[in-house]
């Protein structure tokens, strides 16, 4: 059914437990994955020390959450390539990178927020529903 599954992750305590899900997921098809982090891309208006101390911080927290996701793909013997990208729009870059990676499938968290906000804002788990070609299997 699915082969590839994709991950995405915040490091949050509710994107972890869908990632943990995910993995079983995947273990039980024989399928593989690829655990996501998009590290937010520094504004140069804050300057530009502060934009790569800012770059330089997101991408050493970005690799503690891809080690942690890693190691429990590991324990859960599951093939992953773990991976972050560096963008303005976390779900942009979650739909590009499961199109250009072959994904047929992306399991993701769905953090709860008030509903105006979501009604003002939108969520990104809300925009990968709306802009990916492939099936979400949103985590809740």
């Amino acid at each position: 059914m699915y082969t590839h599954i994709l991950l995405p992750t915040d490091g949050s305590e509710l994107c972890e437990t869908a990632a943990r899900s995910g993995l079983r997921l995947a273990r039980s098809l024989g399928a593989r994955v690829t655990i996501l982090h998009v590290v937010m891309e520094s504004g140069v208006a804050a300057g530009i020390d502060k934009a790569m101390r800012d770059e330089h911080a997101g991408i050493a927290t970005a690799q503690e959450y891809l080690n942690r996701a890693g190691h429990e793909a590991t324990r859960q013997g599951v093939p992953h390539d773990c991976f972050y990208v560096v963008g303005d729009s976390p779900a942009e870059e979650i739909v590009r990178v499961a199109a250009e990676r072959g994904c047929d499938l992306v399991v993701m968290a769905a953090h709860t927020r008030p509903a105006l906000v979501s009604l003002l804002v939108g969520s990104q788990t809300a925009q990968v529903l709306r802009q990916s070609k492939v099936p979400v299997l949103v985590y809740r």
